[in-house]
C-alpha cells in the first residue's frame, strides 16, 4: 500500500510540476501536459531513486531519454493523431518529426540534474 500512495504523490507531483515549468518559460500550458508529466516525472523519481545509478550525470541522461521518448509518443497522439497541436518544434533545428528538437532535450538535461536532488530530498519523506 506504501508504494502506491507514494507513486500517487510522485504522479501528482508531475502533473503539477511539468505544467508549471512549461507556464514559466512559455507562458502557457495545456491540459494534456498533466498527463505527461506525470509520467514523465514517475520515469525520473525511478531512475534516480530505484535504480542503482552512481553518476548523476548518467542518470540525468537517462532521465533526458525517458523524458525525450515520453514526449515523442505524447506528441505523436496529442498532436498528430488527436490533432490538438499542443506544439510543434517544425521551426527547431535537429527536431524529430517535429514533436522533440535537440534544444529542449538539453534544456531537459539541465532540469533533470536539479531534479536529481529534488527526487533525493522527496525520497526522504517515503522511508
Amino acid at each position: 500500500m506504501k508504494i502506491k500512495i507514494n507513486n500517487i504523490i510522485i504522479l501528482s507531483l508531475g502533473a503539477i510540476l511539468y505544467p508549471l515549468i512549461e507556464i514559466i518559460y512559455r507562458g502557457y500550458s495545456h491540459i494534456s501536459m498533466m498527463i505527461v508529466g506525470a509520467i514523465a516525472f514517475f520515469f525520473v523519481y525511478h531512475i534516480n531513486i530505484t535504480l542503482n545509478i552512481k553518476s548523476p550525470i548518467f542518470r540525468a541522461l537517462f532521465s533526458v531519454f525517458c523524458i525525450v521518448l515520453v514526449e515523442l509518443g505524447s506528441g505523436i497522439i496529442i498532436n498528430r493523431y488527436l490533432n490538438l497541436n499542443v506544439w510543434d518544434y517544425s521551426g527547431q533545428r535537429f527536431s524529430f518529426l517535429n514533436q522533440i528538437c535537440l534544444k529542449y532535450a538539453i534544456l531537459w538535461f539541465l532540469l533533470s540534474l536539479i531534479a536529481d536532488k529534488f527526487c533525493r530530498v522527496i525520497s526522504r519523506f517515503f522511508d
